[in-house]
């Protein structure tokens, strides 16, 4: 989980916490985001925070606002920084393997405890012979 944990959390600090984890803007690589489960709601909780109180700053009368309507969302495309290197493409590639790697660490539990309970080896070791000391 270490590894899961500084993999998202690096790429939402190389892109940063606004726009990361946002499923407006890249879906599919939200979906792989998600699966990092409760470090993904946690960034896009605080990415939400993060971008409200930013409009709510520089407009009055925003923190009444919808923030589903389209006015609200040109002013908040407008407010957001953007960068001259690809850092936010790089957080997205960032955060989603770190998702899709949480599935294979899930995926590696369930084989490992599949193996206990039967009994087999977990790396599926050959055919089940055992080399000799003196085999050519």
């Amino acid at each position: 989980m270490l590894a899961v944990g500084l993999t998202l959390w690096g790429g939402v600090a190389i892109g940063g916490v606004r726009r990361t984890v946002d499923p407006g803007s890249k879906k599919l690589w939200f979906m792989a985001q998600v699966c990092c489960g409760g470090y993904t709601l946690g960034a896009y909780g605080l990415g939400e925070w993060s971008r409200r109180g930013l409009v709510a700053s520089k407009i009055p009368g925003a923190e009444s606002a919808d923030p589903r309507s389209p006015e609200y969302a040109r002013i908040e495309h407008k407010l957001l920084a953007t960068s001259r290197w690809k850092a936010t493409e790089v957080a997205w590639v960032y955060t989603g393997v770190a998702g899709l790697l949480n599935i294979l660490v899930i995926l590696d539990a369930m084989a490992r405890a599949e193996s206990a309970a039967t009994g087999r080896d977990p790396r599926g070791a050959g055919s089940g012979k055992t080399a000799t000391a003196g085999a050519t």
